[in-house]
């Protein structure tokens, strides 16, 4: 559901990127939607029998550190 909600957001913030609310609805979306793919993340690294085993770089530490340092940076 957050991922259709991006173009709303983004039609949101371009139509009205002088109004706070449009940068916060925008910016909300944009972390709520890095929460869920951390939340993803960390699913399956908890559970890494559901991870194929050619996808190793999926369970590294990196991953998760990249997830989270984007998603705080990007919003």
């Amino acid at each position: 559901m957050t991922l259709g909600f991006v173009p709303f957001s983004t039609t949101l913030l371009t139509q009205y990127l002088d109004q706070q609310i449009s940068i916060f609805v925008y910016s909300f979306n944009a972390i709520l939607a890095g929460i869920i793919v951390y939340a993803l993340y960390f699913y399956a690294k908890r559970h890494p029998e559901l991870v194929d085993k050619t996808v190793p770089a999926l369970i590294g530490r990196r991953s998760g550190r990249r997830i989270i340092v984007t998603t705080l940076t990007y919003a």
